[in-house]
Formats: C-alpha cells, sequence, structure tokens
C-alpha cells in the first residue's frame, strides 16, 4: 500500500570505535537501551518505528511537525544526558529526514524518501538533524515552524537529481535564522531579472593560498600535479574534491576514495560529510580531506568566498 509520510533515520556517530575500546558486551547492552529509549520518543510523537539497526532507528510519521519534533526531542535529551555514558561512546546523534509517498510491504517500507532521509543521516554531523525540503513544506499553517538554516542544494549520492536540504536547530542557543526556502535564478529567464552574483573563492593551507573565480571553474583539488589546487599528502586522493558554480553558488564535490568533510564557520561549526556528493559553500569555513574537520591530524583547507562586482 501507498503512503505519503516522513521516514526518519537516527543514529549514533562512531559506534564502532567504541566496540573496539570498551568491547562487545558493554557497547552492545547500551546500544540496545540507546535504540529503545529513541523508539520510545518517536512513538510518543505519533511515530511508528519500522526497524532497530544495531545503532539506530528507522521511523515513519504521518505527520512531517510530528516527525521533527520527535527529532529535536531526541537530541536535545541526548545532550543532555551525554555525560553520563563512559568517554568512548560520548558521541552525538545524527539525523536525516524526508517526505514523500513510500510502499508499505509487511513491515518494512520502500521509496525514494527512505533513500534520501539515509543519505541525509550519513551526511549529518554528531548533534545536527537535516531535512528535506518537502518536509519543512509538509509543516501545516497550524503548527510553528522550527528554527532552520538553508544548506542550498545538494547533490546526494546514488540520487539522480539534487535536493533541497535545511539544518534543523533543535538547540536554543543556536542560531535564530528562520524558515526561509531558497531559489536559484535561472540565467535563461525572462528580461530584467538581476544577473547572477559571480564569486572568487580563497583557499588557503599551511601559508599557501590561491584564489579562484567562478568564470574559472570547475576547479580541482587533490594531490597529483595536474590539479590546480595540490595537496602534497598521500592522505588527499589524486583528484579529491571539485569546485564548480551554477545558479550563482559555488558548490563542492566529493570524488575521493574516502570522503570530504565541509565545517561552515557560522558559529556552531555546521559539518557536513560528503562521499561523492556535493554541497553548496557559504561565506567561510573549512574543508577536510578524508576525515572530519575537529579530528587530530585532518587535512584541513580554509577557504573564504568574497561576491565580485558584475
Amino acid at each position: 500500500m501507498n503512503r505519503s509520510q516522513t521516514i526518519v533515520f537516527i543514529d549514533l556517530v562512531g559506534s564502532a570505535s567504541a566496540f573496539e575500546t570498551l568491547g562487545n558486551e558493554q557497547v552492545a547492552g547500551a546500544m540496545a537501551r540507546l535504540t529503545r529509549w529513541i523508539s520510545r520518543v518517536c512513538e510518543s510523537c505519533g511515530g511508528e518505528i519500522i526497524k532497530r539497526l544495531g545503532d539506530g532507528v528507522l521511523a515513519a510519521f504521518d505527520s512531517p511537525a510530528a516527525a521533527i519534533r520527535a527529532s529535536m526531542a531526541v537530541q536535545s535529551r541526548h545532550a543532555r544526558h551525554l555525560n553520563r555514558w563512559p568517554p568512548p561512546m560520548r558521541r552525538g546523534l545524527r539525523v536525516g529526514m524526508a517526505a514523500g509517498e513510500v510502499v508499505r510491504l509487511s513491515d518494512d517500507v520502500y521509496g525514494e524518501a527512505l533513500n534520501l532521509a539515509a543519505r541525509l543521516c550519513e551526511m549529518a554531523g554528531g548533534g545536527r538533524i537535516l531535512a528535506a525540503r518537502e518536509v519543512m513544506e509538509g509543516i501545516g499553517p497550524q503548527a510553528r515552524p522550527p528554527r532552520s538554516r538553508p544548506l542550498g542544494s545538494l547533490a546526494i549520492r546514488g540520487l539522480r537529481q539534487p535536493h533541497a536540504v535545511f539544518q534543523i536547530e533543535w538547540d536554543d542557543g543556536a542560531s535564530t535564522d528562520f524558515l526561509t526556502i531558497s531559489g536559484a535564478i535561472d540565467a535563461g529567464s525572462a528580461s530584467g531579472m538581476p544577473p547572477l552574483p559571480k564569486y572568487a573563492i580563497t583557499l588557503a593551507r599551511e601559508g599557501a593560498s590561491a584564489t579562484f573565480r567562478s568564470g574559472g571553474m570547475p576547479v580541482l583539488l587533490g594531490r597529483a600535479p595536474q590539479c590546480h589546487f595540490v595537496i602534497a599528502d598521500p592522505r588527499a586522493s589524486r583528484q579529491h574534491a571539485r569546485l564548480e558554480y551554477s545558479n550563482g553558488n559555488i558548490s563542492l564535490a566529493d570524488t575521493s576514495t574516502y570522503g570530504t568533510w565541509v565545517c561552515f564557520d557560522d558559529g556552531q561549526h555546521t559539518e557536513l560529510a560528503l562521499r561523492r556528493s556535493s554541497c553548496v559553500l557559504h561565506a567561510r569555513g573549512h574543508i577536510s580531506l578524508g576525515m572530519p574537520c575537529f579530528e587530530a591530524g585532518a587535512l584541513v583547507i580554509g577557504y573564504q568566498l568574497r561576491q565580485e562586482a558584475a
């Protein structure tokens, strides 16, 4: 049977290393308690638990607002209780959600919304909630929209079309940006529309820097000598990532073996994990090759965007 639902993936970041440090029995017991607790929170908000996934939960909601409410409650309560956990297990939860028509067969669900929610969960950093635009648009007029920040149109691994993605702010101390849905201006639209903005991006690492203009893109980053920005480090892939300009935005696409992380300098250190996917870059931040930005020894490149005169 086909139904329109909001699909939510919630899981614990980096649980594999906890198994290595603490042993299977202790961590497995903690994971079981965690997934039962997440399930209870989701069910209390009207969600249906489709399955538990070892260190996470897959849930379905008839209401996008209920899905958001459950995800925010899970993040808030987990953050308050995290210090009670053994140090190797003090890891954040990540959430991805998408809405659309799903197919229910027996006790499982199938559909693009399921695939998109899973990919967004992969891309979210610890303590983050990423939601597809359809979730935000599905919030009824009677419900107050959550604080959120548009991350632009992202290319998602395994999906043909890019998707507009929002980060939902669950922390009371987070930015107070309210819900906005951005739309790029088509360069071929009717006359009288303003021209698309042009940008220059400066990349810097270990005292070396280079500036690239949107008109000269794509720009390749990697270990190979033919790359435009060469990183002479064996941890970088030969062609690790690519800067592209389209529809008035500069985006970063991962083309590597081990992934690329982007951390925005937005006061919240928002971090996205890219694996054969891409994201729109904002203002300034850091690009890390092969591991998260804040891990010891990370291979980090600073970046800063500057809009140029038309």
